[in-house]
């Protein structure tokens, strides 16, 4: 991979402004010691592994100095000298499916898309991580849990109800979303608390889950009218007219028509 790039002096200048931004807003500073602030920081600005910091493989992707499909492949092929674990694996499949959005300056769309790149296009349950690691000659093989990526996928609602929040990548990946709800656990569409539900949070997930559609059932637009708004307002739109032609699972069905019969008001006082 060129790595000229970070040889360009308005890059270093922009890339450590990042840094800065970086460790001020999520607090490196007081979570890492001296000496792995400035490995990190080299890593960060270079791509050079310095003595296994940052440790896992995860961060050596996510502190990368360009995240790209071809990075990724740079990174997992030559900055794993020391091979990986099932544990990596598994942190790695954590990263690809919910990780990735956080990548320092890389946007949705662009996250979005190395996404799809691992998972493809709709779920399956079983999937190969198409890269190789290191010395090894196969792909390896995830198990990715539908319900655990149905909840991620609301997190869209974030930027429905609130002006200065990012398009979370799951704005990108509607279709995706779309494709889990027949593989789901269909006890995931309960209004039920106290149901169980594999990998989901069911005290806080109902909840969220009915706020997500009703913003959409409703079309509640936090612009009134501005052009600002007129993404989400699209977004919704598309939305709906999914959810109205939609064939199953029954237990969404019901969910959605209950939500499109509500007052619109309960969707803007639940937090």
């Amino acid at each position: 991979m060129d790595m000229s790039f970070t040889k360009n002096p308005e890059w270093i200048a922009e890339r450590q402004k990042l840094w800065d931004e970086c460790v001020d807003s999520l607090g490196w500073s007081e979570e890492l010691s001296k000496k792995q602030i400035t490995d990190l920081h080299e890593y960060f600005m270079t791509g050079v592994l310095k003595k296994g910091s940052p440790s896992s493989v995860a961060e050596r992707i996510l502190f990368f100095p360009r995240v790209n499909i071809e990075s990724v492949e740079h990174v997992l092929k030559y900055n794993i000298p020391e091979g990986v674990a099932d544990k990596d694996i598994a942190d790695l499949k954590a990263f690809f499916s919910a990780g990735i959005e956080y990548v320092p300056n890389l946007s949705a769309i662009e996250a979005s898309e190395i996404f799809k790149y691992v998972f493809g296009e709709s779920y399956s349950e079983v999937c190969q991580i198409p890269f190789i690691i290191n010395d090894e000659t196969t792909y390896r093989q995830v198990t990715l849990d539908a319900n655990s990526q149905f909840d991620c996928g609301i997190n869209v609602l974030s930027w429905l109800k609130n002006e200065n929040k990012y398009r979370s990548i799951w704005y990108h990946l509607i279709d995706y979303w779309f494709s889990l709800f027949n593989h789901v656990d269909p006890r995931i569409f309960s209004s039920d608390r106290s149901t169980k539900v594999r990998h989901v949070n069911m005290k806080l997930f109902p909840k969220l889950l009915r706020r997500f559609l009703g913003f959409s059932a409703h079309a509640i637009d936090i612009s009134k009218g501005a052009d600002w708004g007129e993404e989400r307002r699209q977004y919704m739109q598309d939305f709906r007219e999914r959810m109205d032609n939609l064939d199953g699972p029954q237990e969404l069905l019901e969910l959605w028509s209950n939500v499109k019969e509500t007052d619109p008001s309960e969707f803007h006082t639940i937090e």
